[in-house]
């Protein structure tokens, strides 16, 4: 038995037991998600259903998400200002954090970055978070890039 840390769409993250020699397609299965892909934290493609988690690379105390979604459409506003582009699901926000704010996006310096968060609503976004765990049915989400100071008060 392996203990993973399984992310799921609009769920905490659970430290759960799983047999490694459980198929991914039973693994999505068993966690009420069977029409779901399994992702390993940063990968661009799914596991392949038909592997066991060995196979595929699951090891203990990996970070798996089970998603539907192949991929995630993501909008970052920043006052007026619009980037949007496209992720893998298993995409940790702190890399759309850094897409978002650097010279291909909105060009903060460095200064200027340590200063910002991600949001959405009034709520500061974990930069180790999966932005697929964040995402609507239609595998979108929008954040907004937000001095810090705003939360101040």
């Amino acid at each position: 038995m392996a203990q993973l840390f399984l992310h799921r769409r609009g769920k905490g993250t659970e430290c759960i037991a799983v047999d490694l020699v459980t198929t991914v397609k039973d693994f999505c299965s068993s966690c009420g998600e069977p029409a779901s892909k399994a992702w390993l934290q940063d990968n661009t493609e799914p596991l392949d259903p038909n592997k066991t988690l060995s196979e595929a690379g699951v090891a203990d105390r990996c970070h798996v998400l089970v998603i539907s979604c192949q991929e995630i459409t993501v909008r970052v506003r920043q006052i007026d200002n619009l980037q949007e582009f496209n992720v893998a699901p298993s995409t940790i926000v702190r890399a759309i954090f850094e897409r978002a704010a650097g010279s291909d996006g909105f060009g903060l310096t460095d200064d200027e970055r340590v200063k910002h968060d991600l949001v959405i609503g009034d709520d500061v976004i974990d930069l180790n978070e999966h932005i697929g765990t964040l995402s609507d049915d239609e595998c979108t989400v929008t954040l907004d890039l937000c001095p810090q100071d705003r939360f101040l008060g």
